[in-house]
């Protein structure tokens, strides 16, 4: 080994050689980049929550979309019911109106009244 790889394996911390302004400035510098890392663990862990909270209320939401699907579904399915009674009663009422109108037609018009013979009397 050389003089000089052994005066760097016992050299002092750098912070030691530097002069007082250097080492208060290099100080400043890692304890601000300390709070800096500390700021962004705390940004991280209220993104976090945040993303959780989220969560949450997306799978409310979810849950409230499928609520309404299914009342959807059965409100589809009584207008369905609803509409099948009335295409129903579409098919009655314009039997029925078919009928008065034909009974209507035949009361209006002069029918030959049926023939009443006279009793005839045994004696």
């Amino acid at each position: 080994m050389t003089k000089s790889s052994n005066n760097r394996k016992q050299s002092p911390e750098p912070a030691a050689v530097l002069p007082p302004a250097i080492a208060a400035a290099l100080a400043a510098l890692k304890a601000e980049d300390n709070a800096r890392e500390l700021r962004a663990a705390e940004h991280q862990k209220e993104t976090s929550t945040q993303i959780a909270s989220m969560k949450e209320e997306l799978s409310s939401l979810k849950e409230q979309v499928r609520s309404m699907k299914e009342e959807l579904a059965s409100e589809k399915s009584t207008v369905k019911r609803i509409d099948s009674i009335i295409t129903q009663a579409g098919r009655v009422y314009t039997f029925l109106g078919q009928l008065y109108s034909s009974r209507a037609d035949t009361q209006d018009s002069p029918t030959p009244a049926p023939e009443v013979q006279p009793k005839r009397r045994k004696t």
